[in-house]
């Protein structure tokens, strides 16, 4: 449940606010920025969006805010334009903290097709996604179709599908992806995201969005932006620490010396020990 400000919230504040995945979808220039910074990458606008093309033509990471569901959709193929080898889905509403902690390692490993993280690769690890949320307190839970690990609110899971699937059929989307993230507070109503990871999407790059859906540092959103129907559900603070709030109340000329304070570095990325090796695919 949230903690009650002390005061009522203005719809022009800049708020920290937890957890990630109930705090609506941020700030697309977390996705976008590096990718325009990135050598070689090229952008282009099309009725549905914008799509951003790897220099080699294998990977192409499109914001599509017109098609059915919005988001993102990220692809990745073993030949220049060729069929999708794998596609991940972000829909409208996803933070985009979650959808740039998939696309940054995604761009940087395109060099070498990820090797550094296959068996063998200096940056290989056995540990699943899944593993980093049952580190964090996440619940596993199983059924016949699909295993789980949901948050400890009960508002957000990881799903694993538990039984093959045709390969076009999944990309094509008549079957449930592999992988299935997905956060809301109501099953049915309200604003909810989901983001959809086939078969052979790289488990490192999962691994990396599994470990900012889960993340416990709070994330800068305005008031304006967030979630009504998630509100009872945030944690929330001011953006500005009060000392330099007071501060700017007592400022009437010249500008402050003190400047508000950033939010708070995410911690670096550290895998926690694999939770249970004989499940790996979690």
């Amino acid at each position: 449940m949230s903690s009650a400000p002390q005061h009522p919230l203005a719809q022009d504040d800049n708020l920290l606010v937890g957890p990630v995945y109930l705090a609506g979808p941020g700030n697309p220039a977390l996705i976008i920025e590096p990718l325009r910074a990135a050598p070689g990458w090229a952008e282009s606008q099309t009725p549905t969006g914008r799509v951003f093309s790897s220099p080699c033509l294998r990977a192409q990471i499109a914001e599509l805010p017109s098609s059915r569901y919005g988001g993102w959709k990220i692809s990745w193929s073993r030949e220049p334009l060729a069929i999708p080898a794998w596609i991940a889905t972000f829909t409208r509403n996803t933070p985009a903290e979650i959808v740039s902690a998939f696309t940054t390692p995604l761009m940087h490993g395109l060099g070498n097709d990820h090797k550094d993280f296959l068996p063998g690769g200096p940056h290989y690890t056995p540990i699943a996604p899944g593993d980093v949320l049952i580190a964090r307190g996440w619940k596993d839970e199983a059924n016949a179709l699909f295993q789980y690990q949901h948050s400890p609110d009960r508002h957000a899971y990881l799903s694993l599908r538990q039984y093959d699937a045709d390969f076009h059929d999944e990309l094509e989307g008549d079957v449930s992806a592999e992988r299935t993230m997905y956060a809301g507070v109501e099953a049915a109503n309200g604003p909810r995201w989901h983001a959809d990871f086939t078969s052979a999407t790289p488990l490192h790059l999962i691994t990396a969005a599994a470990d900012a859906f889960s993340s416990r540092a709070p994330v800068r959103r305005n008031r304006r932006d967030l979630p009504e129907r998630n509100l009872p559900y945030l944690t929330t603070r001011p953006a500005t620490s009060p000392r330099v709030t007071a501060a700017r109340a007592r400022t009437t000329a010249g500008p402050l010396v003190t400047g508000a304070s950033a939010a708070p570095a995410a911690a670096p990325v550290t895998h926690p020990g694999v939770a249970n090796p004989r499940r790996s695919r979690r």
